[in-house]
């Protein structure tokens, strides 16, 4: 009875041919190094312990407005990312 069961079984499989094809998901980024913003540009440390009081002061506000636009640029590929 088992051997009459178990071949019944193996003749149900042999008419359900598996699939040849099988897709498989894999993880990629959704960024390219292109798409990425470009680094800021800002004054080394070095040149602006040289400077003066109000020069030292235009070029921390124009570094600050540089790295503004880095964060930004950089949140908005990021946010483009997870959707």
């Amino acid at each position: 009875m088992r051997a009459a069961a178990l071949i019944l079984l193996l003749a149900g499989c042999a008419a359900n041919p598996v699939p040849q094809v099988v897709h498989v998901e894999v993880a990629r980024p959704c960024l390219t190094p292109e798409d990425l913003p470009a680094p800021a540009v800002t004054t080394p440390d070095a040149e602006l312990a040289k400077l003066p009081d109000f020069d030292l002061v235009i070029a921390l506000a124009t570094d600050r407005l540089e790295y503004r636009r880095y964060s930004n640029e950089a949140q908005a590929a990021l946010i483009a990312c997870t959707q």
